[in-house]
């Protein structure tokens, strides 16, 4: 066993040798890593789409704009009320 510091803390590790080595193939790990590259293939062709360009700026950026300037006007709103209501 040997101790690692860290934060002022004590941590035990225990040192794991490798005896043996099998040189295996691992077939679910492939076929995750093929979903993977096909889910990152179509989504990057859609975001090249004209329609996810047509939704992200005639849609999500003024959505996302009026809520966030909402979220800043109520927040500056209720501080200020809260300051009148509790002065000290």
């Amino acid at each position: 066993m040997s101790e690692t510091f860290n934060d002022d803390k004590v941590v035990m590790t225990e040192v794991i040798e490798t005896k043996e080595v099998e040189a295996d193939d691992n077939p679910e790990r492939e076929e995750v890593d093929v979903r993977f590259k096909e889910s990152m293939a179509s989504d990057v062709k859609f975001r090249r789409s004209f329609m996810y360009k047509a939704y992200k700026h005639l849609w999500h950026g003024p959505i996302t704009f009026i809520f966030m300037y909402t979220r800043k006007v109520s927040t500056y709103c209720s501080n200020k009320i809260e300051r009148l209501l509790l002065p000290w």
